[in-house]
């Protein structure tokens, strides 16, 4: 499907967001009554893990065992190799 508009240099918004020009064309969703109850509750979830970091940055949704080790974070391959050994046995 493409949209061919004439070629010029100057749009008007209305011409640029005109949704006639599409095929299918778009829907309005009918959503009903919602109530309270029907929205997002951040208390089913808990609350946020955060990790602070040395500098005082502030990391939420951090898990380690999601991502190995970074090589970045150590000073030597050693300990990059450690670390890494370290969190494959998780």
């Amino acid at each position: 499907m493409s949209i061919e508009f004439p070629i010029r240099d100057n749009y008007t918004l209305m011409e640029m967001f005109d949704c006639s020009n599409f095929a299918n064309g778009f829907e309005e969703q009918e959503w009903g009554e919602l109530a309270d109850a029907d929205r997002w509750n951040p208390e089913h979830f808990g609350d946020t893990p955060r990790l602070i970091e040395e500098s005082g940055q502030a990391t939420i949704f951090f898990d380690p065992r999601i991502e190995p080790p970074d090589p970045d974070d150590f000073l030597t391959i050693e300990a990059y190799e450690k670390a890494r050994q370290e969190w494959e046995l998780k």
